[in-house]
């Protein structure tokens, strides 16, 4: 939990009520963590195959 950069602002939230946390667990930022979460996977790594780029032909 120490490195975990949701705790921060979920306690900001607990300490203006309860109510607050609620709401902020229901914004779009938080649901965007949650389908991170769920996805469970590293992003897939960028192919630079640039053999096509005009710029590097050789005619």
């Amino acid at each position: 939990m120490e490195n975990n950069p949701w705790v921060a602002p979920i306690a900001d939230q607990l300490q203006v009520g309860i109510s607050h946390v609620i709401d902020y667990i229901r914004t779009d930022t938080y649901n965007l963590y949650s389908r991170h979460v769920a996805a469970k996977g590293a992003p897939h790594p960028k192919t630079n195959d640039k053999s096509k780029k005009i710029s590097r032909r050789r005619d």
